[in-house]
């Protein structure tokens, strides 16, 4: 499993926030979950999640 950049991790959770008003730890997303949308830009993984 690849490890999270931290750099992309706090975009996604700005994103996260923007759109839904929660971060990744408050969906419940653990590093496997995030791992899923890694190679997208952040913005596009918050969507694609949400």
């Amino acid at each position: 499993m690849n490890r999270i950049d931290a750099d992309w991790l706090r975009e996604f959770d700005a994103a996260m926030l923007g759109f839904f008003a929660i971060d990744h730890a408050e969906a419940g997303m653990d590093e496997r979950d995030l791992s899923w949308y890694a190679d997208l830009p952040p913005s596009d993984a918050a969507l694609a999640y949400g």
